[in-house]
């Protein structure tokens, strides 16, 4: 094992949970990668939304760095991005989804998929990255016990955080809002996806409803069985989504996260020198994944037996 590199507040990032607010004025307002062009089709947007879809749309409409997601999501189309956007009010008015991060709340078992508040490290651009075990990851658990309209709930409930750290990050560096993710597939195997079905309806909520959340996606380790699966994963997936994802099995890993990171912000278990804690994995910061026990859910609460 490496040697555990010094912590220093530019090594690594855990920003604060959503729910936590700074009186602290923002140094930076927007996304400075705005262009001229996409500030006009944003107005354009913005004067064709209507006032129904608006009332559920607040968070998006009153901040350009996020408005722009959907505009560069539908390629500078505007009617497009104005369909786009009906659809996640819809989903939003749906699904109950207004005080979705002030009335859920992830049980216990989910922090072998995510500890919070999140750890991120940071790219050559001063982006966030996201790594994980995915290879780890029991998702076939998630889907015995628990109901989808359940984890639909849960993976909008992570990706507002994941959304609002961004923008918070972007606020006080002015890198852009959007994150790198680092899937580590080792250990891959059935128990990581559950039904097809349903992982066809949590990318949905992903890429349709939290556009441009992802920087890029480097899946690494990935043995012959998961490429399998992907021939159909990718079939769901949005071409946008899909030209940002790059996989990779056993070979050139560490050159691949290096094309974008320094080896400070790569994890020691992946080649890089950053560790956190006692352990190459910095499992006190980064969920190692595992079987959780089976939960103890309460009363009322939607499941699966």
């Amino acid at each position: 094992m490496s040697d555990a590199a010094p912590e220093t507040a530019v090594a690594a990032e855990t920003v604060a949970a959503p729910s936590e607010s700074s009186d602290a004025e923002p140094r930076f307002k927007q996304d400075p990668t705005i262009t001229e062009d996409e500030a006009a089709v944003m107005k354009e947007v913005l004067s064709n939304v209507t006032e129904d879809d608006a009332k559920y749309l607040q968070n998006v409409l009153t901040n350009p760095s996020r408005l722009v997601k959907y505009v560069r999501a539908r390629k500078l189309d505007a009617k497009k991005a104005v369909a786009m956007l009906h659809a996640t009010a819809k989903f939003r008015r749906k699904k109950n989804h207004s005080d979705l991060m002030t009335r859920f709340k992830p049980n216990k078992d989910f922090e072998t998929v995510l500890l919070f508040p999140v750890h991120y490290l940071r790219d050559r651009d001063g982006g966030l990255i996201l790594y994980h075990r995915t290879g780890h990851f029991c998702g076939s658990y998630f889907c015995k016990y628990y109901s989808v309209d359940y984890l639909i709930d849960l993976v909008a409930y992570c990706l507002e955080i994941l959304t609002n750290d961004a923008m918070r990050h972007m606020e006080k560096t002015g890198a852009a809002p959007y994150i790198t993710f680092v899937l580590d597939l080792t250990g891959y195997g059935s128990h990581v996806l559950g039904p097809m079905g349903t992982t066809q309806t949590l990318i949905n909520v992903f890429q349709n409803h939290f556009p441009e959340t992802m920087k890029r996606a480097i899946i690494l380790n990935a043995p012959w069985i998961f490429r399998a699966v992907w021939t159909v994963v990718q079939a769901f997936l949005d071409p946008v989504v899909k030209g940002k994802i790059k996989m990779l099995g056993s070979k050139g890993t560490l050159l691949a996260i290096q094309e974008f990171v320094d080896d400070d912000q790569i994890p020691v278990w992946l080649g890089g020198t950053y560790q956190h804690g006692d352990d190459e994995f910095s499992s006190s910061v980064i969920a190692a994944g595992g079987m959780p026990p089976k939960p103890d859910l309460p009363s009322g609460q939607h499941h699966i037996e």
